[in-house]
């Protein structure tokens, strides 16, 4: 690519990541319901103690090691989840100018994954999964290199693309492995010279042993893989008569309603628009390998909601920006003249930019700030490590672990609540604050 090609490249990921960081630290709290989560993992690694809960460990070390920098842990996952959710752009921007598409195309491609209104819900709540979607991409790019170039520079990037993705976020990581297969799949059947196909096998290959050897070696980082085994489980379930338990959600959120025919509409029609740009692009190598691969991606994404799986649903459909956004871009690059590219082009930043921003001032933190001073001052009347239990709705289980330094959990001697607890003798009023309440259960004999 010439310089300035590169020069819109690197300001669509600037500018999306200092977009996600301003995200980030505009509330007065850092945002989303496990945003303490990452302050609680991220605090732990700096006192030495290691990940207080097992994870996979990438984004919470590289966040450690940037908080240790800035000086502030907040900051340090900030400025982690805007850079790297920011970075998904290039990736992305990269992968349509190898399928042919001009820049306004891979800027539309790059603008659509890395602002979209998914990726602004993932950002401010799911992190790991936001941070993970740059090396989702990367592993498609590579992959497609791989296979239109046979160069095993690219191989190797593709399986280490592949292999950070599984230490970020395990949803990321089934879509990395996902696009690398329908990819080489996708050439198999294509191309009338399978050679590369042999050297995408060894790469496919060396990412999957690697991420399997990793996980027998390290169990207690990479449990949140057998959500994959649940998920398969709940699959297989719909239609049989007698259902079993339901599995437990794969994230501690509640319950979400169905997705309103809307939501699931665009994706939808972009799968139709993806199948149509598929007829047309057999013999156009790279193309066809993008839209092929995104097709499976899409149809993956969607499955869920339309098979009414409400606690999977919500989670796949948000990762339906990587498919639409690369859809996009080959649909911007068939538009014919530059001016009917331009033309399309804006209408779709626009959008996307719009609903953005739309969902950038809903996110809050998942405490009131009132609650958050409460618990800074209970933090002076429990003596440490006291158990206690937690009553509030609407505060996450991980705020007051992490303002107190424990969790709760236990034969509790206190207990903190958001609303009065008639507890008569057995429970004595210590602390009332603004929103909360702090009570001593007084013990027996």
């Amino acid at each position: 690519m010439q310089y300035r090609e590169w020069a819109v490249a690197t300001a669509i990921t600037l500018g999306a990541a200092l977009f996600h960081l301003w995200i980030l630290l505009r509330p007065p709290l850092i945002p989303g319901v496990d945003g303490p989560f990452y302050l609680i993992q991220v605090e732990s690694i700096l006192r030495g103690e290691g990940m207080a809960y097992g994870d996979p460990p990438l984004l919470f070390y590289a966040s450690a090691l940037v908080a240790a920098l800035l000086g502030d842990s907040r900051l340090g996952v900030s400025v982690t989840v805007a850079a790297l959710s920011g970075l998904s752009a290039l990736p992305a921007y990269l992968l349509i100018r190898l399928a042919g598409g001009g820049v306004a195309a891979a800027a539309v491609a790059g603008v659509a994954v890395s602002i979209s209104q998914e990726m602004v819900r993932m950002s401010s709540d799911l992190m790991k999964n936001a941070s993970g979607v740059c090396f989702l991409l990367f592993t498609a790019l590579f992959t497609c290199l791989l296979l239109t170039r046979g160069s095993r520079a690219s191989a190797i990037a593709a399986t280490a693309s592949g292999y950070l993705a599984f230490l970020t976020h395990s949803l990321d990581y089934a879509y990395a492995l996902l696009y690398m297969a329908s990819q080489g799949l996708a050439a198999y059947c294509l191309a009338g010279d399978r050679h590369y196909t042999r050297l995408w096998l060894a790469s496919l290959t060396a990412l999957t042993s690697a991420s399997l050897l990793t996980m027998l070696a390290l169990p207690q980082y990479f449990s949140d893989l057998w959500k994959g085994v649940a998920f398969l489980e709940d699959l297989l379930r719909i239609g049989r008569p007698t259902q079993p338990p339901p599995t437990p959600p794969p994230a501690a959120h509640p319950s979400p309603p169905p997705l309103p025919p809307l939501q699931l509409a665009l994706p939808l029609s972009f799968l139709v628009a993806g199948c149509l740009l598929l007829a047309e692009s057999l013999q156009r190598g790279a193309e066809a390998l993008v839209i092929s691969s995104s097709l499976a991606a899409g149809a993956l994404s969607l499955t869920p909601a339309l098979l009414g799986l409400r606690e999977w649903g919500w989670r796949f459909a948000l990762m339906d920006l990587v498919p639409v956004a690369l859809i996009a871009g080959v649909l911007v690059s068939r538009a014919g003249s530059r001016l009917s590219q331009l033309a399309i082009s804006t209408v779709i930043v626009g959008l996307v930019v719009g609903q953005a921003i739309t969902q950038a001032y809903q996110v809050r933190p998942s405490i009131p700030y009132e609650a958050y001073l409460d618990l800074l001052e209970i933090r002076h009347l429990i003596p440490l490590n006291a158990p206690y239990a937690l009553h509030c709705r609407g505060v996450s289980k991980y705020w007051p672990e992490y303002v107190l330094g424990w969790p709760p959990g236990g034969q509790p001697r206190y207990v903190i609540s958001d609303r009065p607890l008639l507890g008569g003798p057995a429970l004595r009023l210590v602390y009332r604050g603004r929103l909360l309440w702090l009570y001593e259960v007084r013990l027996r004999g």
